[in-house]
């Protein structure tokens, strides 16, 4: 469907409201070890940093524990998320500060010395929206467009909640309206099965 050059406006006017909205950003450094010396099993899903801990990062995930094949036998792998909310400026630390952040972390909490063979980094400056006060009118925003524009549907994060099921679960939604709309206009071949 065409949109005039007149709604093209208004659309553009409608989604430049919607910017506002501020996110969290956060780090995730993952750190791979072939032959490693804990104090205590990295053997459960991870841990969290409590705030009154004053730690450096957010969350640990042990993906030996987690996931089978992610490093050799008798290997540790941890990802090490940073960032957040709680602690905006660790997100934007190079690799070689969150290495060796982590390294300290790591040999403080779990007595880990070595350093790791394997190392990732990536960061997301736009990572967790921030569902903060007047974020109704935000919402209500994205209502306003779905009715006004037949066609555009909206799914994601920011919208449905900021975890991954969250986000699955917005864009299945989001894919069955989208499969609606169609069966309604008459385009069945179109939708999204």
């Amino acid at each position: 469907q065409q949109i005039s050059t007149c709604r093209k406006t208004k659309l553009r006017e409608l989604l430049s409201a919607l910017s506002p909205l501020s996110y969290s950003a956060i780090s995730i450094l993952f750190l791979g070890f072939k032959d490693v010396t804990s104090r205590i099993p990295l053997s459960g899903f991870g841990c969290l940093a409590p705030t009154r801990e004053s730690r450096s990062f957010l969350g640990m995930t042990f993906t030996t524990s987690n996931f089978e094949g992610r490093t050799p036998e008798g290997g540790i792998g941890v990802n090490v998320f940073l960032g957040g909310g709680r602690k905006p400026k660790q997100a934007r630390l190079s690799q070689d500060e969150a290495v060796a952040m982590a390294r300290h972390e790591l040999h403080e909490l779990f007595g880990i010395e070595e350093a790791p063979q394997t190392v990732a980094y990536r960061q997301w400056l736009r990572a967790i929206p921030q569902y903060e006060l007047g974020y109704e009118h935000y919402e209500s925003s994205l209502i306003a467009l779905e009715e006004e524009f037949a066609g555009l549907f909206f799914a994601g994060n920011y919208k449905d909640g900021i975890g991954v099921p969250d986000a699955i679960r917005s864009g299945l939604i989001a894919a069955k309206r989208v499969n609606k709309f169609q069966e309604r206009a008459g385009n069945p071949q179109k939708s999204l099965r």
